[in-house]
């Protein structure tokens, strides 16, 4: 699973600022979702549908909530890898407007319970994507590289790690979480 809109999602409680936007951490996240920019292989869409999901498929369908959340937890309870997080290298480019309020505002209540549920029944399946995973567009090759690649893994306070950093972004200085 890749793409441009890295959430987090607890076992234990939903918190909204953590799966919308770019309030989801500090380089850290545990799922993608499709609804937001996200890719993955179309076998997963099949899998989706497999007669072991359809209690949850139909509480989703019920509250008309949580087929992100849903699919999240289907890829990740056939995949053992994190999901690969991009930073958009122009935020306009991947950005989407609309007058009309997004459907969260009406279904948000039902996100918890629907999460618990997928929880109680598919176990501990997200993977975490660390800052290692995450990875920007480098105007220069014009290709995804990773921060982990070009900074170092791990997070370290020294000076030559946070100028590698604040370089990344300077570079480009259009770039945003998504």
């Amino acid at each position: 699973m890749v793409g441009f809109a890295p959430r987090i999602l607890h076992e234990d409680k939903y918190v909204w600022s953590e799966t919308f936007d770019y309030y989801w951490g500090w380089w850290r996240a545990n799922t993608i979702f499709v609804t937001k920019g996200g890719f993955l292989h179309r076998r997963y869409y099949s899998l989706f549908f497999q007669d072991q999901f359809s209690s949850l498929r139909n509480a989703v369908n019920a509250k008309v909530s949580g087929e992100d959340m849903l699919m999240s937890m289907v890829h990740a309870h056939f995949e053992s890898k994190p999901p690969v997080p991009l930073l958009a290298f122009n935020r306009s480019l991947v950005s989407c407007t609309s007058s009309r309020k997004p459907l969260s505002v009406s279904t948000s209540v039902a996100r918890p319970s629907l999460l618990q549920a997928m929880h109680r029944q598919l176990g501990s399946v997200l993977q975490w994507a660390n800052f290692s995973d995450f990875h920007f567009f480098d105007t220069r090759t014009q290709q995804f590289a990773s921060l982990g690649d070009t900074c170092g893994s791990h997070w370290v306070l020294n000076s030559s790690w946070w100028e590698c950093i604040r370089r990344v972004w300077s570079l480009h200085s259009n770039s945003w979480i998504i």
